[in-house]
């Protein structure tokens, strides 16, 4: 994943995302609530292209091959839980900029006992809130649109 990342980090490569489109990683092993993202995106009407991975390694491998802008991720998931994936995303200061939403049943307590997560990543209680996850993804393309306009 570190070579992943490096390779696509390495100058004179192309900018991480020149699309104009906001790329999300939702990270999910429940088919049922894939299909719940996948239907209430598609009624949003944003420019965003969705991937789903429904294994924490996997997840890791496709954020080195294409950084997402935002990964929405669960923290029961199989393989490397959700917990470590973003340990170690964090831990690799070439992804350090992807931005982070946990979508998860569990408490503020079991999130404490399992080691927590950093403090940049938000956090929301299931069941899913879109409202709060259309309002995050519509700051993020207003900020991708302000980064894109020449200085």
């Amino acid at each position: 994943v570190d070579a992943l990342l490096a390779r696509a980090r390495r100058p004179g490569s192309a900018p991480r995302n020149s699309s104009g489109r906001v790329r999300v990683l939702v990270v999910e092993d429940d088919r049922l609530l894939q299909g719940v993202y996948r239907q209430n995106f598609s009624t949003w009407a944003l420019p965003m292209d969705v991937r789903f991975i429904d294994h924490g390694l996997d997840a890791l491998v496709e954020v080195g091959r294409e950084p997402p802008d935002l990964l929405v991720a669960d923290l029961r998931i199989p393989g490397i839980d959700g917990f470590e994936m973003i340990r170690r995303l964090r831990d690799n200061p070439l992804a350090s900029d992807v931005a982070i939403v946990v979508v998860s049943a569990l408490s503020e307590k079991d999130i404490a006992a399992a080691g927590g997560l950093p403090q940049d990543v938000t956090v929301y209680r299931k069941p899913i809130p879109f409202h709060e996850l259309r309002g995050y993804i519509q700051a993020l393309i207003a900020q991708h649109l302000r980064n894109r306009r020449p200085a």
